[in-house]
């Protein structure tokens, strides 16, 4: 019987070639597939695959899974299960794109500058560079970057654009701080509580152009980008030198009509009757308070004479960015809260929500019956988006003329200087540290004030 194992031992090596030479014929599943297997080991692989084909692979899973798509996008509520597949889809989607509810956008993310800066030199497209609290691929991303991936990128025209004329990248300022509050009885709520988030627009260079911090609505989010792509397009090819009389020619043109559309804003409104004043129709009680101050005569905007030093004049040729910055504080003193109120109610339309933004807050929703607990009327009830995509708006109005006038405002003075930013860093700790006034150098965000006695051992911070 001995010799027999040798054989044996033959017969096992050469059927284990064959097989070996047969699995090694055999076409592995596209990565697109494999992507969105059920087991995790081949969707892992899949979903690297398609990471580092870049856009195309994000394109590729699309186009293999238009069903599910329509299916993730038609969702009527947050309660509404989903097939299986698709929620598989929906994951792949968003690690490939490296964005949250990448099936509403469609938009595929670089996660380092090198590598944007790579692609951009390949296809002579600017760069828009979002830093951020946290990642844009997780649900509790900082509040900005939620609110960008609704009405900004979820936009079908606004992400159409940033497709065609852009390559996007993102990276993160720090971890987002976040909250939670137990009831006691099983609920409990998580918020994020601070985090402010800015575009960076760089030429494929790599050298900052602009800045748009905050949110806009997405009308002005266009107009922006527009202007900052033609001034992009138009550093690229130029030194240091040249660019930096490109940036003063611009930044200051920008910041001397920013000044003057402001100035014309507030005298308008200070002409406006008081039965048209008190006819604006407002979204929230706390723009409706901020109506009847302005109606009381709680705070006129500046008068014209008032506003002559800060007006646009042959003198202002002398220095004229030096002096629209100092209009532009002047300005910000004169504008209260029920003016902010009245300045915001005048561009609501240009922050109306598209189609493809309602339907990713309706995915968002609980179903009605979930919703009547809450609501206050029967309208409310039948559907509850209404008044949250009403209040939404006037938000993101709110923040797009406080954003463009208060701190779009200073980016140009920046900018338009003599210092020529051509580190995306250094101008982003300015950015953070003065507009945003949370500084790396403070780790608590402004959450914890200075000589406050909250009666908690440590004053309730911990450090792990």
């Amino acid at each position: 019987m001995r010799p027999v194992k040798p054989l044996l031992a033959l017969a096992l090596c050469c059927a284990l070639a064959s097989f070996a030479a047969i699995a090694e014929d055999t076409p592995r599943a596209a990565p697109e597939i494999q992507a969105c297997s059920e087991a995790a080991e081949p969707a892992a692989l899949g979903i690297k695959a398609l990471r580092a084909q870049g856009p195309a692979g994000l394109e590729a899973l699309f186009k293999q899974y238009p069903k599910e798509v329509e299916e993730l996008r038609a969702r009527p509520s947050a309660d509404a299960p989903l097939s299986p597949l698709a929620e598989r889809v929906r994951y792949a989607l968003d690690q490939v794109a490296q964005q949250k509810d990448a099936h509403s956008s469609g938009l595929y993310w670089y996660t380092s500058i090198e590598d944007a800066r790579a692609a951009s030199k390949t296809s002579g497209k600017p760069i828009l560079a979002l830093r951020m609290l946290g990642k844009l691929y997780e649900d509790c991303s900082c509040a900005n970057s939620r609110f960008f991936r609704t009405a900004l990128y979820a936009n079908k025209e606004v992400s159409a654009y940033l497709k065609e004329h852009f390559t996007l990248v993102w990276t993160s300022e720090r971890p987002v701080p976040k909250i939670t509050i137990d009831f006691g009885d099983g609920r409990k709520l998580e918020r994020t509580i601070t985090g402010n988030s800015a575009h960076y627009i760089l030429d494929a260079q790599g050298r900052v152009v602009d800045v748009l911090p905050g949110l806009y609505s997405p009308a002005m989010f266009m107009k922006l980008l527009k202007a900052d792509e033609a001034l992009a397009l138009q550093t690229a090819p130029l030194e240091d030198k040249a660019v930096k009389a490109k940036l003063a020619q611009f930044h200051t043109a920008a910041a001397l009509a920013l000044q003057k559309e402001w100035l014309d804003a507030l005298q308008e409104l200070k002409k406006q009757p008081d039965g048209e004043k008190a006819a604006l129709a407002y979204a929230n009680p706390a723009a409706a308070r901020a109506k009847a101050d302005v109606s009381s005569g709680k705070k006129d905007a500046p008068t014209a004479e008032e506003a002559g030093p800060i007006a646009v004049s042959k003198v202002v040729v002398e220095r004229p960015l030096l002096r629209a910055a100092r209009g532009m504080r002047t300005l910000g003193q004169s504008t209260d809260d029920a003016t902010w109120a009245q300045l915001a109610e005048r561009v609501v339309p240009d922050a109306a929500l598209d189609a493809g933004s309602i339907a990713l807050i309706r995915s968002k929703f609980p179903t009605a019956e979930a919703a009547e607990a809450r609501a206050e009327s029967k309208a409310e009830v039948e559907d509850p988006l209404v008044s949250t995509v009403r209040a939404f708006q006037y938000s993101i109005a709110l923040d797009t003329v406080r954003n463009e006038y208060l701190l779009h405002s200073q980016i140009h003075a920046w900018l338009g200087s003599t210092n020529l930013y051509q580190h995306l860093d250094q101008l982003n700790d300015r950015v953070y540290a003065e507009l945003f006034l949370t500084p790396k150098s403070d780790p608590w965000l402004g959450l914890v004030p200075a000589n406050t006695y909250t009666g908690l051992d440590r004053e309730g911070l911990l450090v792990k």
